[in-house]
């Protein structure tokens, strides 16, 4: 899996140990001891998950002929009358960042905000919190048709139930 070049700029960007790249094993099993040995739990796990779907990809291309397309979505203009605050938040290095900036259905900013902490959070409070600033801000606009968008799944299914 860490030969596979797809795999290998995940496990880049995820700041594993090169030696944990370099390295020859002869069975997996034992590249992975390593690499459970330098992460904590949550790392871990989501590297497993993150190598999973990447494998299950590479074999849908190699046996089935599937190629996924490139998802490509992009911004829609609200309509008339209406303003769209889209709302996002990082975490990185034991700090968490969150924003939101208003466009009217003309496409053009309004109006933004953001709010940095330098404590970390579990992602999906992250995502609340910058909820609440985007509802900020279209309280300092006088928004009277709002429509609030999010790349956060779990925020909108809250929000929409």
């Amino acid at each position: 899996m860490k030969d596979y070049p797809k795999a290998r700029e995940i496990l880049v960007a995820g700041g594993l140990n090169n030696r944990l790249l370099d390295r020859n094993y002869i069975n997996c099993i034992d590249w992975l001891e390593d690499v459970f040995r330098d992460l904590d739990n949550k790392a871990a796990t989501d590297l497993l998950t993150l190598l999973w779907n990447n494998w299950n990809k590479k074999n849908n291309t190699v046996f089935k002929g599937k190629m996924e397309a490139a998802v490509k979505k992009r911004w829609t203009k609200p309509p008339v009358g209406c303003v769209k605050v889209n709302v996002d938040a990082t975490i990185l290095n034991g700090c968490t960042g969150v924003g939101a900036v208003a466009r009217d259905h003309n496409g053009f900013v309004i109006g933004g905000c953001y709010n940095f902490q330098k404590t970390a959070m579990d992602i999906s409070w992250a995502e609340v919190e910058a909820f609440k600033v985007g509802l900020q801000l279209e309280k300092s606009l006088n928004v009277g048709r709002l429509i609030v968008e999010s790349d956060s799944a779990i925020l909108v299914n809250a929000v929409n139930k």
